[in-house]
């Protein structure tokens, strides 16, 4: 997680975080609300073995959408975001995760 998300957001945030994909699924993970060492604690391998075999070289963009909420997208090309204000990758698992702050 990028410490200028976690800071930025840091009054709209709660511990349990929905994440949903266009197919309707919905993941639920717990964010350690630590705006120093922010980091998911929890649930991430869910989201992960759902996805592993599809996405083995692809980004997963987490779009904060407000109240703990994302929508997710997976990129199997290169991502170009002309109106993104922040982006970041995190490795997590398996998985390359590109973050976003849109527009």
């Amino acid at each position: 997680m990028d410490r200028h998300f976690a800071a930025t957001f840091e009054a709209d945030l709660t511990p349990n975080w929905v994440l949903s994909d266009s197919f309707g699924r919905k993941f639920n993970v717990t964010y350690n609300m630590d705006t120093a060492n922010p980091k998911i604690i929890h649930g991430w391998t869910d989201l992960e073995k759902s996805y592993v075999s599809q996405i083995w070289d692809a980004h997963v963009q987490c779009r904060y959408i407000g109240n703990s909420k994302f929508e997710i997208t997976i990129f199997w090309v290169n991502v170009h975001q002309k109106t993104c204000v922040h982006s970041y990758v995190v490795q997590i698992g398996s998985l390359k995760v590109l973050f976003s702050l849109l527009h």
